[in-house]
């Protein structure tokens, strides 16, 4: 058996949310046969992001980003290795910095597009306090569920 223990931990105990982690404890001498693997944080959900003008920014950001490392071309040559059966630790390894590569060229993406507001439409006053006062009181019933919210999140809105 793979497994060595498994356990669902309470609410808010490792992020915030609203959700439960789940935990799996694997043995990695039967689940990859070797000893160790290097493991890494889990990542956040990133970029959740509905406007059609920001994610087709994010596309376009992200494709200039992989296109700069040559992720695409990488990717071929890895492919091509692995038909051939001529996969071997260093392409594994050269694998695990390309997956690095990628996340990080996502994760610089997602923080530029954060970092700036759409103003290609403007919105009126009265729905900028709208949306605003909406943020505010979302903020306030997630602090009164005993949700971490910082004050300053609360007074800069």
């Amino acid at each position: 058996a793979c497994t060595e223990r498994t356990s669902i931990m309470p609410f808010h105990t490792w992020f915030l949310g609203d959700h439960r982690a789940h935990v799996i404890d694997l043995n990695t001498l039967s689940t990859f046969g070797d000893e160790h693997y290097e493991t890494s944080r889990v990542k956040s959900r990133g970029i959740q992001i509905h406007d059609p003008r920001r994610v087709e920014q994010y596309i376009e950001t992200a494709h200039e980003q992989l296109n700069y490392h040559k992720v695409f071309d990488k990717l071929d040559i890895m492919s091509d290795m692995l038909d051939k059966d001529r996969w071997t630790r260093f392409w594994e390894r050269q694998y695990g910095k390309l997956d690095k590569t990628i996340t990080e060229c996502i994760l610089s993406v997602a923080t530029k597009l954060n970092k700036s507001t759409s103003t290609r439409y403007e919105w009126s006053p009265e729905i900028k306090q709208a949306v605003s006062c909406f943020r505010y009181w979302t903020l306030r019933l997630k602090r009164d569920r005993q949700i971490t919210v910082s004050e300053q999140i609360l007074t800069t809105e």
